[in-house]
């Protein structure tokens, strides 16, 4: 179980957007809600001057105060804050890997916009350098951030991908812990090639999945596994989380081996594509 929910933030509406999700599942959890900014100094040239950083910072640590201070009132746990200096990614890795059993919760895009994404850009390179899982939002142009933390829980189902490799399954842990914070449904699905034999293929892959169930006891007893034949995982994964309301999809990053590797194929399908959010961990072995 995550101990710690780390929300990286750019003073953007969007990226704000991510603190009340986090909010509830520290709560739900007891966990401590971290807010962070990074420091990187005024961009315009003429504003580079001791006096005018100073000033920047001052607003910087007033901004993230304020966002502690909405929503600690509301939560079972504690909100802290940090203003980091450095390269945004190497800063905002640095942090995760000091703080105690961490999750990263963050907007797929911030204040740059489409030109200079998040996604693609900081939320993805944190993926790729830290080994705490990333849980990436979807903002949406005409949401309002909230006063205080929400009632309503952000999931209510939440799909696991699986291709059968115990690098897929690196992801059931954090899965399970966000599913039990949200009282959300856990969807274990499993993608066959439909050009294998039908029969099978798909006979294999339950089999794979009900194990999984029972090996899992208490943790995702009451799991929903699925089988469907696709020929394309990441459009079959589109598609389910689609249906689902309010869904969440996790995965590891990369599947069972560099023939199919899931960061830059169907992880990253997944993540362009998903409506909502996508829970991505990348595997330690």
């Amino acid at each position: 179980m995550y101990s710690t929910l780390i929300v990286p933030l750019d003073g953007s509406a969007f990226a704000a957007q991510a603190v009340d999700p986090a909010a509830f599942l520290s709560t739900r959890s007891h966990a401590t809600l971290l807010l962070l900014h990074v420091h990187e100094g005024p961009h315009n040239p003429g504003y580079r001057t001791p006096t005018w950083d100073e000033f920047f910072r001052n607003q910087e640590e007033a901004y993230l105060e304020a966002v502690a201070a909405r929503f600690q009132p509301d939560l079972s746990g504690n909100v802290e804050w940090s203003l980091l200096d450095g390269h945004v990614v190497t800063a905002i890795c640095a942090r995760v890997e000091a703080a105690k059993a961490p999750l990263v919760v963050m907007s797929t895009h911030g204040r740059t916009g489409i030109r200079r994404a998040w996604l693609g850009g900081v939320a993805t390179d944190v993926l790729r350098h830290s080994s705490a899982p990333v849980l990436m939002l979807r903002p949406r142009s005409d949401a309002v951030v909230p006063d205080r933390a929400s009632t309503e829980a952000p999931f209510a189902n939440v799909i696991v991908a699986l291709d059968g490799s115990a690098f897929a399954e690196e992801v059931l842990c954090s899965a399970a812990d966000v599913a039990r914070a949200s009282n959300a449904r856990l969807v274990f699905l499993r993608v066959v090639d439909p050009k294998q034999s039908r029969e099978d293929s798909m006979r294999e892959a339950n089999a794979y999945l009900d194990g999984l169930v029972r090996r899992g006891g208490n943790c995702y007893s009451s799991a929903d596994a699925r089988v469907e034949a696709h020929a394309s995982p990441g459009a079959a994964i589109l598609a389910h989380a689609a249906g689902l309301e309010r869904s969440l999809v996790a995965m590891a990053s990369h599947g069972r081996g560099l023939s199919r590797l899931f960061l830059g194929s169907v992880a990253d399908e997944v993540m362009r594509g998903a409506p909502g959010a996508v829970l991505m961990v990348r595997p330690r072995t």
